[in-house]
């Protein structure tokens, strides 16, 4: 993992590291070592770090260098639900958090970076990715470059025939 990008990240969303420890529900230490490289994390824990901050594996993988945006403030609602999951105990807040995904199994559906329910992709980086990692084929088999709007269409598309 690239611990320059872990580390800007939790500092772009004024994060503390106990901070992100604790919504990683890490120990302080071990968050700590993954930021000085001595410790690798595992699979689902690359897959939580990048989910909670909205890039990709890859991007903290450094394996892609799509900018990321930082975290979008929540809303009272949502922050309600939060505060409430912080003041339970793990098997409380892992019950709770098992009781909504199984009411509402659509909100935790992990989209392609880039593409938003009910919309598509609408903006070239997220669906050019998306196109790349999930076509057969090339776009241009003459290797020149496609527009915007055609790979838009062809990741929109694509996305609709795999899912």
């Amino acid at each position: 993992m690239n611990i320059e990008k872990l580390e800007n990240l939790r500092e772009t969303n004024d994060l503390k590291k106990t901070e992100l420890a604790d919504i990683l529900n890490l120990q302080r230490s071990s968050y700590g070592n993954y930021e000085l490289g001595k410790r690798e994390c595992s699979h689902e824990m690359l897959k939580k770090i990048a989910n909670h901050f909205g890039v990709t594996t890859d991007y903290l993988l450094d394996n892609e260098n799509i900018e990321y945006k930082k975290n979008i403030p929540l809303s009272k609602d949502v922050q309600v639900v939060v505060d409430a999951l912080n003041n339970v105990d793990r098997p409380t807040k892992l019950k709770i958090i098992n009781t909504i995904k199984t009411a509402f199994p659509d909100a935790f559906i992990n989209y392609p970076v880039g593409y938003k329910p009910g919309v598509g992709f609408i903006e070239k980086d997220g669906a050019r990715l998306y196109f790349k990692e999930h076509s057969l084929f090339s776009a241009a088999s003459d290797g020149s470059e496609i527009s915007d709007d055609i790979i838009i269409q062809l990741a929109n598309d694509l996305y609709e025939e795999n899912n």
